[in-house]
């Protein structure tokens, strides 16, 4: 399928089906459309396995989510290589991790000694927000994401914005992408059901501006835009597909 050199899916989405049978959900992926792939489990493979695999379904590990990077980056990193991932991802902080500024500003320290060693192969380390980064935490109203980004020089630590968990913060996603402009390749579209749940939903049936918010990830130079739904109401697949669809009809997919 053309045009689909900038969308992709976190697996994560598909979770589910993965556990039941990784390499076949992969091939299911494939037949839905999508090419590039965002993992948060590699299934247990190798990377040489893996790599077979996606060669031959025609589908490219462009990101991994690894929470070991902090800890250890060098078996993160050889993974990585081998199979050919270009971002590697900090999915998540515990929160013991981010009880205050200073511990934001020794994270930031932490991912930027992680982001150089990723940078010396060639991969660019990213990290992923919820909305707890959104939170005030200096008396003048600075958020920690923004403390953690300010201790990291941009070479070793860039962003993987999500847009919904911004919003999710009351900020404005389509102002924050322009606040990362030039620090955020990779950005994760969700869309937002209409309720006081504010809860996870298929790209399009939701209240945000996913079109706009695209457009202005594209716009900021962000390199790929990753599907993710959280929590699916419907067959995580179906609701994958879905997505797509909507990207597709909307001219989001470059053609």
């Amino acid at each position: 399928m053309s045009g689909m050199a900038d969308i992709g899916l976190q697996l994560y989405t598909v979770r589910d089906h993965l556990q039941r049978d990784f390499l076949g959900t992969l091939e299911k992926v494939s037949e839905i459309g999508y090419r590039n792939l965002e993992f948060a489990g590699y299934g247990n493979l190798s990377a040489r396995e893996l790599r077979k695999a996606l060669d031959d379904l025609g589908l490219r590990a462009v990101s991994a989510h690894a929470g070991g990077v902090l800890q250890d980056a060098a078996p993160e990193i050889e993974y990585a290589e081998e199979l050919g991932v270009s971002y590697l991802v900090m999915p998540w902080l515990p929160p013991e991790l981010r009880k205050n500024v200073d511990e934001y500003r020794v994270l930031g320290e932490r991912l930027n000694a992680a982001g150089a060693k990723c940078a010396a192969h060639g991969i660019t380390l990213c990290y992923h927000n919820h909305d707890f980064e959104f939170e005030a935490v200096t008396q003048s109203g600075e958020f920690g994401f923004d403390l953690l980004y300010a201790a990291a020089a941009p070479e070793n630590l860039q962003a993987e914005l999500d847009t919904y968990w911004v919003e999710r913060a009351g900020l404005n996603a389509i102002e924050y992408l322009g606040k990362m402009s030039g620090r955020c390749p990779l950005v994760h579209l969700k869309d937002m059901a209409r309720g006081a749940g504010r809860e996870f939903e298929v790209l399009g049936a939701g209240i945000l501006p996913i079109v706009e918010i695209a457009a202005a990830a594209r716009r900021a130079g962000a390199h790929y835009l990753f599907v993710e739904q959280d929590v699916c109401r419907r067959d995580s697949l179906d609701s994958a597909a879905a997505s797509l669809e909507f990207l597709t009809r909307e001219g989001v997919v470059k053609g």
